[in-house]
């Protein structure tokens, strides 16, 4: 049975679970040749990329404005001929049901309590 030390514990237990599955929902993922090649349709205001110029600068960046040839966010201008690659932040559905599944199998083996054995399987005497 639970008490409300291990109530706490278990609380804690499951916000840690939360912050892992939120966090691990998003990946930089790379841009294709035909992805750069239209740069300016495919990043809007608001997206979160990662840059690697000719020069192997590594940038990350909130894209303000994104054009065929240039790219902004804040007071970086990144010229789209400097770039070598950019990897976009984007939600990976696949990653998120993985670890939803496997975060709602951990609440349950953690709430698991002897107590309720009988009723969860009836057919044992």
């Amino acid at each position: 049975m639970r008490n409300a030390e291990t109530g706490s514990a278990f609380d804690m237990i499951r916000v840690a679970i939360a912050c892992l599955l939120l966090s691990g929902c998003t990946t930089y993922q790379l841009l294709d040749r035909d992805e750069l090649s239209r740069i300016g349709a495919v990043l809007r205001p608001g997206d979160d990329v990662r840059v690697i110029t000719l020069g192997g600068e590594q940038i990350d960046l909130t894209i303000d404005t994104a054009q065929a040839t240039e790219i902004t966010g804040g007071d970086v201008r990144i010229l789209v001929s400097d770039v070598r690659t950019i990897e976009m932040k984007r939600f990976n559905k696949r990653r998120a049901w993985i670890i939803a599944g496997a975060v709602a199998g951990a609440l349950l083996l953690i709430d698991y309590d002897d107590d309720d054995c009988i009723e969860c399987f009836p057919v044992f005497p």
